[in-house]
């Protein structure tokens, strides 16, 4: 019976330390829901009133060491509320209300991702405990829109860059020369 205890504990405790999952995050008044996927690398999906947003996209962030943030085993999954309000010194309103649920996935590696729900949006960021100075090399983030959104990225783009001056001989102005936000955006 010893035996049959310690199994089902180490059994517990790998399951624990997971590779994968799909956690669900939801604002507080209910209307945005963000669905977090950790598997191969971290994507997120946004959804409001029920109609989807933002299909799966892709986070998370190289370091020169060759580190990737937003990977690996699962160490721990915890989710909590954040209510206060804050009385800026110099804005045009006198309180600005801070309210959300959050989702935080901390990796066996150390590093954590934060996502927020707001009732307006999502946001996320990533956590290290590394104690020693390390230089990202490259943070990759993807826009992907669902349908009817899908043309809304393009859109926001050409309407942005048609107001940037021409610069050398790829002028933002030539609209076949615009790289979608998804390719825009990974390279970033």
């Amino acid at each position: 019976m010893k035996r049959f205890s310690i199994f089902v504990l180490i059994c517990a405790l790998l399951s624990a330390c997971s590779a994968e999952g799909s956690y669900t995050l939801t604002s507080p008044d209910g209307k945005v829901v963000a669905e977090v996927n950790v598997g191969n690398g971290t994507t997120y999906s946004v959804a409001f009133d029920q109609k989807s947003i933002l299909s799966p996209s892709a986070v998370a962030i190289r370091l020169e060491d060759g580190t990737i943030l937003g990977s690996g085993k699962v160490r721990r999954v915890s989710h909590y509320s954040h209510s206060e309000s804050i009385t800026p010194q110099f804005y045009f309103k006198s309180t600005i209300e801070d309210n959300y649920n959050a989702l935080k996935v901390e990796f066996a590696d150390r590093s954590a991702i934060e996502f927020r729900a707001y009732n307006d949006g999502v946001a996320y960021r990533f956590i290290t405990n590394r104690r020693s100075e390390f230089t990202v090399q490259n943070e990759v983030v993807a826009f992907d829109f669902a349908k009817p959104y899908a043309d809304l990225d393009n859109f926001i783009y050409s309407e942005f860059i048609s107001f940037l001056p021409p610069s050398g001989p790829r002028s933002p102005r030539n609209t076949t020369d615009l790289w979608s936000s998804q390719t825009l955006m990974t390279m970033l």
